[in-house]
């Protein structure tokens, strides 16, 4: 599997550069967006969905079906976010990080709520219980030593 994919995305780069190229002399900068799309969608989704359903034996449909519930909302919750964001003026560092930790905080709130099934909150669950265990010893040791 690893290898016909590694091969297919060096078929997907030749045929984007062998596309886009021409494309661009003739439409700019929308003559390479068709080329990349065009390239990415027939090699990404079309010949690589046929692989999985195949040759690997995955339910593709069931796949999407069960990854696509929660998308909608997290799409257009991450659009308002975005445009809200916008105002916040990112003309130094700490705003940059600001606007980053707000889309970041309200992103990972909407995926909890509509983007994962039960299985994967609880993975989550377990991997940020990891992570403030060590922060918890980190800081603890910090602590010590002053």
């Amino acid at each position: 599997m690893h290898r016909f994919r590694a091969v297919m995305y060096i078929i997907i780069a030749a045929v984007n550069a062998i596309v886009t190229i021409p494309l661009t002399m003739k439409l700019g900068v929308i003559g390479a967006t068709i080329g990349t799309v065009g390239a990415l969608f027939c090699g990404q989704i079309v010949i690589m969905n046929w692989y999985y359903k195949n040759k690997v034996g995955i339910d593709i449909w069931r796949f999407f079906k069960e990854v696509s519930h929660g998308v909608l909302p997290i799409i257009l919750a991450t659009v308002a976010i975005c445009s809200l964001t916008f105002f916040i003026n990112i003309s130094s560092l700490p705003m940059l990080i600001l606007r980053a930790v707000i889309v970041l905080v309200v992103y990972a709130a909407l995926q909890w709520l509509f983007g994962m099934n039960a299985f994967e909150k609880q993975l989550a669950s377990e991997m940020f219980g990891k992570i403030t265990t060590i922060f918890k010893k980190l800081f603890k040791r910090t602590a010590e030593t002053r």
